[in-house]
């Protein structure tokens, strides 16, 4: 199964978690070139899968060229009100908000983004670690 979007996909944050989505998506055929990862300090494991992928990945993301279909919070819950502010100038009309933060209300997450932005949660668990 290829995963297809009509934009880049960015994800805040390659800890454990964020890493082991990120080797999912590119091992089932998710192009590492339309991954954006903001992440300013990676781990030395989650650095060398981008690298060996062509994974792009910077401290912050100040602009895109267009808006992504996806960005992906995969930071820990007490970071999530330092991301956010600068996430949510990179979201679009058409950008869905996804966060694996444990403890985190819809809300706390909507008061950060433009009105009317799509926000999902979801608790990806150790399978997703693992695959």
């Amino acid at each position: 199964m290829a995963i297809e979007l009509d934009g880049p996909l960015v994800l805040a944050g390659a800890g454990k978690m964020g890493a082991a989505l990120l080797k999912g998506w590119l091992d089932r055929g998710f192009d590492a070139s339309m991954v954006l990862v903001q992440e300013p300090q990676p781990s030395a494991d989650a650095e060398a899968l981008m690298r060996a992928r062509g994974v792009r990945c910077s401290p912050t993301i100040a602009k895109l060229d267009a808006p992504p279909s996806v960005i992906v919070v995969a930071v820990k819950p007490q970071a999530m009100d330092a991301v956010f502010p600068d996430l949510s100038k990179l979201a679009g009309s058409d950008t869905v908000t996804l966060s694996i933060a444990a403890g985190k209300t819809l809300a706390s997450f909507e008061r950060h983004l433009p009105a009317g932005a799509a926000v999902v949660r979801a608790m990806p668990n150790t399978p997703a670690a693992i695959g």
